[in-house]
This record gives C-alpha cells, structure tokens and sequence, in this order.
C-alpha cells in the first residue's frame, strides 16, 4: 500500500488494542483473504502479519508477493523487522468512509495489537483479531453460511451501521485537525 501516510504514524505508537474496519476478498475456499494482497489468508483468532516485500536479486526493483512472481526473487528482509523499517502489517481505518484502494467481499472491525503505528486515518499492526464481520449483499447465502462456519467465533451483522454500533471504533486518528495540526488543510489524505 504505497504512499499511504494515513498509516504511518505522525501519532506515534498505541498501547493495548486497537480497533478498526477493513475489507476483505472471499477465495475459493471461502476464507477471508487481503483485498490488496490475496496470498494473505486471515485465519480465526490470532493473526501474525508477515513481510511480503520481496526484490529481485541484484537489482533495486520490488514487487509484492502475491502480484508479481519471479525464480529469482528473494526476501528484502528476510529477518524479523519493525513496522517502522517497511510497510508491512495489518492495515485498519477508524472512520468508515471506506474509501479503500480496492473494494472487498466482507467489511468488518479487527483487534489490532503488539507493535501498533497510529496513523491519521487508521493504524498498521503485527498482530489482528477479527471481531466481526459484514458480508457483502451480493455475496451467496452458502458462501456467507460457509464463512460463518470458518469463522465461528466471529459475531456476524446484516447492516453495517448495526456492526459499528455494537463495535466502534477507534478515534485516535479522528483527533488529528486542524487545531492539532497546522499543516492540516495542506495534507495529502
């Protein structure tokens, strides 16, 4: 998710949970998957969120995983590293305009936890919990039957006001303004 301030923390890092809506793709098993990086599957419970940046030996050019293949191509940082040394992790909004890159199957709310940069518009984790989920209206009934049964522990909602209601979310980002910042208005989004 190239140039995206909104998740790059001009607020610093959150302490304990955070929570916020994102998208996902549905595959063709019926797991929930990244809408950007389809290759990431979204498990129930514990999420732990890897690097995929990947670059082609002896160059500088890079790719993702997931959207562009190659033999020759090997981890940049093969290593565990720091959210703040690359752009890896679980992204999250708090607001719901919803104006992802792409559009998803399912919307729903995550627990964001561990290492947790606090952006203007949402935050990047290593670690996410899915609380609840919003399928689509143009998703098939036995593809949401079979996304409740793979995610059982997982609180399922019709109206999407109805989920945000019962799980808000954060409002870190939405206290960044113009009183608390003077570059505000001048801001790319």
């Amino acid at each position: 998710m190239k140039n995206a301030p909104e998740f790059f923390g001009g607020l610093g890092f959150a302490p304990g949970v955070v929570t916020g809506l994102r998208n996902w793709k549905i595959d063709g098993m019926g797991r929930l998957t990244g809408v950007v990086y389809k290759a990431s599957v979204w498990r129930p419970g514990e999420n732990l969120a890897e690097c995929l940046k990947k670059r082609y030996a002896g160059t500088n050019s890079y790719s993702w995983a997931g959207l562009q293949v190659a033999d020759n191509m090997v981890p940049v940082n093969p290593d565990p590293h720091k959210l703040t040394e690359c752009e890896h992790g679980f992204y999250a909004y708090y607001d719901g305009s919803r104006d992802y890159h792409e559009r998803g199957d399912v919307t729903g709310i995550i627990e964001g936890y561990g290492e947790t940069i606090i952006g203007t518009r949402g935050f990047r984790c290593m670690k996410a919990r899915i609380v609840a989920l919003k399928p689509s209206g143009s998703i098939a009934v036995q593809v949401v039957d079979r996304l409740k049964r793979l995610y059982s522990g997982v609180e399922f909602f019709k109206d999407f006001h109805a989920m945000l209601a019962a799980h808000p979310t954060d409002a870190a980002g939405l206290e960044y303004n113009p009183e608390t910042d003077p570059d505000f208005w001048s801001k790319e989004a």
